[in-house]
């Protein structure tokens, strides 16, 4: 899985080499307004998140790069239903690429794998309320919102926000 977007954009699999922009990303306020990671992460911890994930045959780990430097990544993992998957994630993490649309690029992507190379009819995904941006972009992609899920999420600022249950599908639900 080595897809080419736009002009230079382009997802692949996550390797440990990116694992340091992946870090400095979710340390960023600026980021972290966005994905509201609630501690700070370091480079050893990050190391033993990614072996875990890589051994697990239901996670897809993707870095989003743009004419080949790593600017942000992606998440999907197989399941819960033989035919679906959960959209775990996706982050522009270089602000000074943000408002370009690479971010609805990469997550157009995104749904091109789940459904045409990986053969999901449905794809979902826990969206908070603080990320806007975010569920409006998916929403233009397709997405709808099937509700709201019964547990809040804690932002990094403290506050407590629902989460949306979206989903994106194949072809129509009958």
């Amino acid at each position: 899985m080595n897809a080419k977007l736009d002009v230079g954009l382009a997802l692949r699999p996550m390797i440990e080499a990116d694992l340091p922009a992946k870090v400095r990303w979710a340390n960023d306020p600026r980021v972290n307004e966005w994905i509201g990671f609630l501690e700070r992460v370091d480079l050893e911890g990050t190391r033993r998140w990614f072996a875990g994930q890589r051994e697990d045959p239901r996670i897809t780990l993707m870095t989003i790069t743009l004419d080949g430097r790593a600017i942000g990544y992606a998440k999907l993992a197989h399941g819960p239903g033989p035919d679906e998957g959960q959209y775990c994630g996706l982050a522009i993490g270089e602000p000074e690429y943000w408002g370009r649309g690479l971010g609805k690029q990469a997550a157009a992507e995104v749904l091109r794998l789940a459904f045409e190379t990986l053969g999901w009819r449905r794809l979902w995904g826990y969206w908070p309320g603080w990320n806007a941006r975010s569920i409006g972009l998916h929403e233009k992609l397709g997405f709808v919102r099937e509700g709201q899920a019964a547990h809040t999420r804690r932002h990094a600022d403290g506050s407590e926000h629902a989460v949306w249950v979206l989903a994106a599908y194949a072809s129509p639900p009958s």
